[in-house]
């Protein structure tokens, strides 16, 4: 929450104050820690910041690799130390086992990935792999599924 420049708050008694660096700045402290007893946020402020393109996106990996997929995200998350680097890996069974693949998602907040940084993941082989250089707005979209929701959100059905 260190982005946060100031908060809207009703407080018990119903009075609404604004909580900042500069004013009700012990309540603006206990709000930016996460502390929520001590009224009702009602709008907040953001100091928001310029990022360009990143590098990332999605890995479908079949879950007949688990033990590739798991030692992977263990050495990345034991070993791996550029903060900028980061990985989600879900492993996702659909009924009665008609699906059950790994969805990996990876991302590098620079538009270029270091050499090496993912590989441990994509020479796994996975079945799809959406990773590219994008702009963070459109991060993580896949194209099908929007193509799928536009066809079938505009029809109604």
């Amino acid at each position: 929450m260190n982005t946060v420049v100031e908060f809207d708050v009703v407080l018990a008694n119903g009075d609404i104050v604004k909580a900042s660096n500069c004013q009700n700045t012990d309540l603006f402290n206990v709000l930016r820690g996460g502390g929520n007893a001590y009224g009702i946020v009602t709008t907040y402020t953001l100091k928001t910041h310029k990022i360009g393109k990143v590098w990332g996106g999605n890995l479908t990996i079949s879950a007949d690799k688990s033990n590739e997929v798991l030692a992977a995200v263990r050495d990345f998350t034991e070993y791996y130390p550029d903060d900028k680097a980061a990985i989600i890996a879900t492993r996702n069974i659909g009924i009665e086992n008609q699906l059950d693949i790994w969805l990996i998602f990876l991302f590098y907040d620079g538009e270029t990935a270091p050499a090496g940084t993912f590989d441990n993941f994509t020479n796994i082989g996975p079945i799809l792999n959406t990773a590219k250089t994008q702009s963070y707005f459109g991060f993580g979209e896949c194209p099908r599924c929007t193509r799928y929701h536009r066809q079938h959100s505009r029809h109604g059905s």
